[in-house]
Formats: structure tokens, sequence, C-alpha cells
């Protein structure tokens, strides 16, 4: 199965055929394009922003500073897709205000991004902190089987015998298949690995997962058998010889 590559919440998410004998070897991942620092600020619930726009939208970026004086932006990229940055290019702030790429290039973990609607060092200081968002709709259909990551955020994980391992809060993205974070109510972290063998359903219209009972893994540790315990043979008890009465002669 080919991996999808656009944005959504950072990255696409690929998750496998849901039988094993549809899979003949270990699902691959490609790498992404730019990695993402981990920060509070990537744990923020922003995977669907709250716009202007009339239709739900998707993050693609953070404007989180200035760099020198003539508007460019530093940019925490959260897109996978190669020409999301490229010049002519667009994205739109949360109010529904359109930003034209005029260029930008990488610099260590983000971006620097001129944007032409920003003429100078001023107008980019008003954009720090601003969400970059695109249209949902501007998202290619997937294939079934295949999911956006913004799609699991939120989705209620249990496995086959009825155990919550809880809501998925964060997908982590690997080489060799993403990782999804599930929390219960009680804080504890549980790791789902996107594997077919071990996804059973993923119903993101209903928000629900459903993966297989793995000791260790999405069930708790088995304890191993103890041996029965040995319990002593009993032995007859020894009765004292009897001895014979002494006669007098």
């Amino acid at each position: 199965m080919s991996v999808v590559l656009d944005i959504a919440f950072g990255w696409p998410l690929r998750t496998w055929a849901r039988s094993s004998a549809e899979v003949a070897e270990r699902p691959r991942r490609s790498e992404p394009w730019f990695a993402r620092p981990r920060s509070a600020r990537d744990m923020a619930p922003w995977w669907i922003s709250k716009t202007e726009v009339d239709e739900p939208t998707v993050v693609v970026g953070v404007v989180t500073g200035v760099h020198g004086l003539r508007g460019d932006v530093s940019v925490q990229n959260r897109s996978d897709n190669p020409d999301r940055w490229t010049a002519g290019g667009s994205v739109l702030r949360e109010d529904g205000a359109k930003l034209t790429i005029e260029a930008s290039r990488r610099h260590g973990r983000r971006l620097i991004v001129k944007f032409a609607e920003i003429a100078d060092r001023s107008a980019a200081e008003a954009l720090r902190g601003a969400v970059l968002v695109v249209p949902e709709s501007s998202l290619p259909a997937l294939s079934e089987g295949e999911w956006w990551a913004y799609q699991l955020e939120g989705c209620e994980v249990r496995s086959v015998s009825g155990r919550v391992l809880g809501i998925v809060r964060e997908v982590i993205p690997n080489p060799a298949n993403d990782l999804w974070v599930a929390v219960d109510a009680e804080g504890n972290e549980t790791l789902v690995p996107a594997l077919a063998d071990l996804l059973v359903d993923v119903d993101v219209v209903a928000r629900t997962i459903v993966v297989k009972d793995v000791p260790g893994l999405t069930a708790p540790e088995e304890s191993p058998k103890e041996p029965p315990e040995e319990t002593p043979e009993e032995t007859p008890e020894e009765t004292p010889e009897e001895t014979p009465e002494e006669t007098q002669d």
C-alpha cells in the first residue's frame, strides 16, 4: 500500500490493511520531510482549527518568531507535503486571511518563510503565534484503510475483550510504523503501533478503534504460572514393636 503525503496535523497517516493476510511484509513509512520538534505547543489540541473560514481547516504550521528585518518569519512545520511551502503556494490565517508564500528555506528544525503580504519586521511581529491552516477539502481523498492523523485524535481505543485503553491524544511518526498514544481517565499512556496484525477496526466516524489483546502491549502482562506446591508424601505412623510379656518361671 502506497503512502499518501499531504497535510494533516503535520503528517499523513497510513494505517495498514485490516488482516495480516493482506500484508505480505512489514509496512514501511517514508521519512518525514521535515521533523517537528516535541514541545508543549506540539501537544496543543489544534488539529482541527477554529477559524472564520466556512469549512473545517487543518493546521499546517505555526509562526513561532521573526527572522531578520524584511518580514521573514520562523514557522514550525506541521506538514509532510514537500510542496506545501514552495513559492506560489498559500495558507490561511485563522481569520481566513490568505498568505501567499513568496519563498521558504529550512533553518534548523523550522522553516524561514517570506509571505508576500508581510512587508517588514513590524508586520511579521504581528504574525507571531499565528496558526496557519488549509481547508480540509484541499486534502486528497484517501483509500480505504487510510486515515489522516487528525481524524484519529480523540478516538477511543479499546481491546476486543472490552478493556478501554483511552483516547488517542497524539500520533507519533516512526520509520517502521506510527504509534498512537492513548491516554485513559487515570492518565496512563498506551502506545499502540499502527500494524495490521494489531488493528481490528478503525471507525473515525464513530470515533472508535478496536485492537487485539496483546499481553504487555494492549493487555496486562501474563503472570508466569507457578508450579503447584509439592506436598510431602504421608508416611505411615510407626507403631512400637510389641515386646513379649515377661513371664516368671
